[in-house]
Formats: structure tokens, sequence, C-alpha cells
């Protein structure tokens, strides 16, 4: 399987980001305990496996035919099904899931796109089911500029963009992130100074690295995260 650097294979992705997945997919297992699982734009199948380690069955949803034949390669459980497809596709019946877990997606997605994908996961939950979605952060991953410096990335997020397009569909019940930052990180003059200090002292690491950790939890108004986590249940019709 090639590496493209966006989908999360262990022992491959380079440490920090490696922590970050791990971090989501374990505040996920919390959630999954007996459930029915589905893990949208699973990848490599990583994620899927961890929480089939707890959750009643998990299905893992990829775009990539590659990605899709290395899980179903690498990790086997009875309680584990990984199906080729799109999150926009109508691939399952309605309030199938307890919970969907759908780890940096939403930023691949062009707009008419993301609304038929909100509105699948909305179907596909169970009344009282719950999302629990993560995105970079377009303050700190891509600041002034609207197109996303992730060459993968069509669309990064402001915190009051995503909720407004999560509103549509669910209600927020809870806000979280990782590598948490003061918000000052986000003023043009100090990234720029930040940089020129790390050309001129061989600085190793990059503004994302100056957060707190991979620990998600919930922040403050004088903070912005690296990545948003949202906690979310489906509104009712």
């Amino acid at each position: 399987m090639i590496f493209t650097g966006e989908q999360f294979i262990p022992g491959v992705l380079k440490p920090r980001l490696a922590e970050e997945h791990e971090a989501r997919y374990a505040l996920a297992m919390g959630l999954a305990v007996g459930k029915k699982v589905l893990d949208i734009a699973c990848g490599a199948g990583y994620g899927s496996y961890e929480l089939c380690q707890v959750a009643n069955n998990v299905t893992g949803v990829d775009l990539s035919e590659e990605s899709i034949a290395f899980a179903k390669g690498n990790y086997n459980r009875p309680n584990l099904n990984f199906i080729k497809s799109s999150a926009c596709d109508p691939i399952f019946t309605p309030s199938r899931f307890d919970l969907v877990v759908s780890f940096e997606t939403i930023e691949h997605l062009e707009e008419q796109d993301r609304r038929k994908y909100l509105e699948n996961l909305r179907l596909w939950l169970k009344p009282g089911g719950t999302l629990l979605l993560s995105t970079p952060n377009k303050r700190i991953t891509s600041p002034w500029t609207e197109k996303p410096l992730n060459k993968f990335h069509v669309k990064e997020f402001t915190r009051p963009e995503l909720e407004a397009e999560l509103a549509q569909y669910f209600e927020i019940k809870k806000i979280m992130g990782q590598r948490l930052l003061p918000k000052i990180y986000t003023h043009y003059l100090v990234r720029k100074f930040y940089g020129l200090l790390r050309k001129i002292f061989g600085f190793k690491n990059d503004i994302y690295s100056q957060g707190d950790g991979p620990s998600i939890k919930e922040f403050f108004a004088n903070q912005e995260p690296r990545i948003f986590v949202f906690l979310c249940q489906p509104k009712k019709d």
C-alpha cells in the first residue's frame, strides 16, 4: 500500500500525528462499548480494529479501494466489516448505528458532497446516537488563505464555520480540541516572527507542535486547538 500522508498506518505516520489519531480513537472507544459503530473514511482500518475490541460490531467505510484491501488483509475480527464506498452514497438503512466516528473527513469534501455526507450521517444514526467528528482548525493550519495548505484538503473550517455547517443536521453537545495553543499564535505578526526565529536559530519544532499534547479536552476562549473534536447528536425531524 502506497502511503500518501493522509491515511493512518501504525508505525508509518510521524509520531506527533500518530499520537493525535490514537487519542481520537481512544476517546471513541469509550463511547463504543457494546454499540453498533460506523467508522467513516476509515482509511487503512487501524481505528476500526481498535473500536471492535469493545463495540458490538464495527463497519469501516472508505472510498479508497487500496485502503479497504489493506484493512481486510490486516485487520480481521468476526465483528468487523469493511466496505469500499463513499459517505455520500445511500449505503445503509436509517437508524442503523449508535455511534458514527468521522475523523479528518469533512475537510476533503466539496460543498454539495458535505451536505449529502452530513445528511447521511444524521440518517444512519439512531435517535439519541452520537457523532464524533474531527477536523483541522483553519486558524492554525491554513491561516490567511481560503485554499488549504494541505494539498489533500478542499476546505478547512474556523470554529463558527464548522458550528454552522454541523448545526443544520446535528445538535452540538460538546466542542473539544487537540494541541491547544494560546490564541496569540493566530496573529499574523506572531506567526511570522516565530517562523523567522526558526530560520535564525534552527528550531526543529513547527507551530503545530507548540500545543500541550494530543489529549482531547475542552478549551478556553484564549486558546485555539490545532484539531477540533465535536461531539454531536442528530437533530429530530
